[in-house]
């Protein structure tokens, strides 16, 4: 999508966790009205192809108990939260509800 026009709206390896530690990764792409090739998309994605394709361990979803693998979901939410708001995803503020239960 990148090379038709599309932007990254943040960095894929945002966080500092490689692709080993965490194997959910949010990608949130913008539509570039003029439709060209946006070298710095372009070289963010190409980075975290690489360190994907040298990740030694690489874990999958799903591949942990449900509580483990709840927990690293909320993680990937939790960091693109911020990215989520900038793009209009979320009309209003968010309202945060303490762990537990279900």
């Amino acid at each position: 999508m990148i090379h038709i026009g599309w932007r990254l709206a943040a960095n894929p390896l945002y966080g500092n966790l490689k692709p080993n530690q965490q194997p959910y990764r949010t990608l949130v792409l913008t539509k570039d009205e003029s439709s060209s090739v946006d070298l710095e998309s372009l070289e963010l994605i190409e980075t975290a192809i690489r360190s994907h394709e040298n990740s030694h361990v690489l874990m999958s979803p799903g591949d942990f108990p449900q509580d483990i693998d709840k927990d690293l979901r909320y993680i990937d939410y939790m960091l693109m939260e911020e990215t989520l708001k900038s793009v209009g995803v979320f009309g209003q503020p968010l309202t945060r509800f303490a762990r537990g239960g279900s």
